[in-house]
């Protein structure tokens, strides 16, 4: 069997994996299974941290954002366990400060559509997947110029 555990924090990713150890031994030896049929949990040394959004940074990026775009094109999201590598950037040695945004790409007519029928809008790894291309390039290269004038000004 092979899983995937996501969590936003290393601390509760390694409650996660204990637990899971746990949890086969005992099932295990509740079933009365022999020492040598025992379960072997192995932890495979290859996961994508959780990204973490530095709070500062974020803040003055998304006023930033506000500034150039109008409060009414942010949106505030959850947090969301989707995976990303973009979690790696801020464990450097360094320990630099992280924000990472999404960019709306479908117009707000698509979402309405979608919504009236329940049905999910089709995410950006769907062959159904339609962007508003114009609007979308124009709003992210105005963000994407927008934060770095900010973070680069002296």
């Amino acid at each position: 069997m092979q899983l995937t555990i996501r969590s936003y924090t290393d601390a509760v990713r390694n409650q996660i994996l204990a637990s899971i150890k746990r949890i086969c031994l005992g099932t295990a030896q509740a079933a009365g299974l022999a020492k040598e049929q025992m379960p072997i949990v192995t932890v495979k040394d290859e996961f994508t941290p959780s990204a973490y959004n530095d709070p500062v940074l974020a803040k003055r990026v998304t006023d930033t954002f506000a500034a150039w775009l109008g409060k009414g094109a942010l949106i505030k999201r959850q947090p969301t366990m989707g995976g990303e590598d973009f979690g790696m950037y801020g464990r450097t040695k360094h320990k630099v400060p992280t924000f990472m945004f999404a960019l709306g790409t479908v117009s707000t007519d698509l979402i309405r559509r979608f919504r009236a029928t329940g049905k999910p809008l089709p995410m950006v790894h769907s062959s159904t997947y339609a962007p508003d291309i114009e609007p979308t390039l124009r709003t992210g290269v105005t963000a994407t110029t927008a934060a770095a004038l900010e973070l680069l000004k002296k």
